[in-house]
């Protein structure tokens, strides 16, 4: 076993660095289960004892990053993370086998979640630096309740910039890490997809993303504009009685898949 590698996938947590996946072969890795990822449990001090390890795991710098290790396999690891038969096991727990395609996968996320992380606390910071209400005080103050995507979303937005204008919040990207504490369920995925994709200092774009997936009553208006195929750069193509929908968006930069019929 001492002439073999074993292969180790480390990320960084936000307190601590994690185990995520082991292997002997490219091919073909095993997946940790979370409760034994934290590389300070007992199951992994012969990990730490290795130098290799410490250096590459101190190298990650950003909450999120991850390293690839291969090191030596020797008994002392062999009899941490295999039984008898050369099977992953740690703990008498059996580990799951993974495509690569899943690890890579993994850490196309993990970019992802990077990039959501210090892009909520850039927008916690301009709220902060606005000298207005606190993300707190927002929270508690707003009299509306969290969209799930059950209600309608062109009146719920609505009751959202009444709310905005109530307490002078004019600033876009406030407006827009505001928002963020009103969602729930499956929105919130909405929310971080368009955290990557939009410009939070454009609350128009944002508003009328949000409602071309969540405001029906506004549907038909954008189906139109969809048939008319306004989809180059800033049109004028909404013009609704209640101005539930803003008269200018640029279709190309909302995240939306598919094609209206």
């Amino acid at each position: 076993m001492s002439d073999k590698k074993l292969l180790i996938h480390v990320r960084r947590g936000e307190e601590n660095y994690e185990l995520i996946a082991v292997a002997k072969e490219k091919e073909a890795w095993f997946l940790v289960p979370e409760e034994l990822r934290d590389l300070k449990l007992e199951v992994h001090s012969e990990l730490l004892k290795l130098k290799t390890v410490i250096s590459s795991i101190k190298s990650i710098s950003k909450i999120g990053g991850y390293r690839k290790i291969a090191v030596r396999f020797k008994p002392e690891l062999a009899e941490k993370y295999l039984d008898e038969d050369e099977n992953f096991c740690i703990n008498d727990y059996y580990l799951e086998e993974q495509s690569p395609k899943f690890i890579e996968s993994d850490e196309e996320k993990t970019g992802d979640k990077i990039f959501f992380i210090e892009r909520i606390k850039e927008l916690e910071r301009r709220v902060a630096s606005a000298n207005l209400l606190t993300l707190r005080e927002i929270e508690q103050k707003f009299l509306i309740g969290k969209f799930n995507g059950r209600q309608d979303g062109c009146t719920w937005m609505k009751l959202f910039e009444r709310e905005c204008d109530r307490f002078q919040l004019s600033d876009d990207v406030v407006k827009v890490e505001a928002l963020r504490l009103f969602l729930a369920g499956n929105v919130t995925e909405w929310y971080s997809s368009s955290l990557i994709k939009l410009p939070a200092s454009n609350w128009n774009i944002w508003k009328d993303s949000f409602l071309l997936l969540y405001g029906q009553k506004c549907w038909s208006n954008i189906r139109q504009a969809f048939n008319y195929r306004y989809v180059f750069g800033w049109e004028k193509f909404i013009n609704t009685e209640d101005g539930c929908c803003y008269a200018q968006v640029n279709i190309e930069s909302l995240p939306f898949e598919g094609v209206i019929g």
